[in-house]
Parts: C-alpha cells; structure tokens; sequence
C-alpha cells in the first residue's frame, strides 16, 4: 500500500512531467521564420545530421568563422546544434532542454530555452545560442 508521501511524490513528479513533455522545449529561435535560407552544407556525411529533425532545422547566426544551425532532436525533449566553420572541423551534437558544445580550444556554445538567463560572460547570438570564451 502506498503511502501520503509517495503518493504525493507521484503526483508532484506527474506535473513536472506533463509541464515539460511534448515539444523539445520553448526555443523562439525554433518557433520563428529562419533568419536566412542557408541550407545546411551538403558536403556533411550523412551521420553529422543523424539525431536533428530536419523539418526545424535553421540556420540561426554565426560567430566569427562559424556558421551555427539549430534544430528539434529526434529524442523526445532534445534540441541540436551545428557548428560548422568548414567540412573538416565541424561538431554536431543534442541533448536535452540545455545543451553545451565546444569543440576543447576556443568557444563553447550554449542552447538555452526561452526564459534562461544566460551566464553572465555569454554572448547572443541568437534568442537562444550564446557564445562563451574564446
């Protein structure tokens, strides 16, 4: 038999849970038009995109030499991010409603969901890509 408090547990856990299901999270930059028509470089393997819906997938700015691209993950609840300065030295990634990518030396990159406050040395990029370091 289940007690008040793991009854109560349960049902906190259930309003978390329903608050935050569905969609990969509130991302304005994913909402909105595309700032640009950039297509994402077709001389990317196959594999780099294998993890982003491609249906959201836009184009959102760039940061010195690189071009970022952002997008709803296929996981439930994820959010992805390209950095691409050119064929050789691009990184891809997804996680889930908060995402870091960094490719060790230089800048790090942040997906943030509407809403967050962004480290205080961040740079925007976008309504929801910030820049750190470099």
């Amino acid at each position: 038999m289940a007690s008040k408090y793991s009854i109560a547990m349960l049902a906190v856990a259930g309003l978390a849970l329903a608050s935050v299901s569905g969609c990969a999270g509130p991302y304005r930059d994913l909402d909105e038009d595309s700032l640009s028509e950039r297509e994402v470089p077709d001389s990317l393997p196959e594999y780099a995109l294998e993890d982003f819906d491609h249906d959201t997938t836009r184009w959102v700015g760039e940061y010195k030499e690189d071009q970022l691209w952002l997008s709803e993950g296929t996981a439930t609840r994820s959010v992805c991010l390209l950095v691409y300065p050119d064929d050789e030295n691009w990184i891809a990634g997804c996680g889930g409603l908060q995402l870091g990518l960094g490719r060790g030396a230089g800048a790090e990159y942040l997906v943030l969901p509407d809403d967050t406050d962004p480290p205080s040395d961040a740079t925007a990029i976008s309504s929801n890509v910030y820049v750190l370091g470099d």
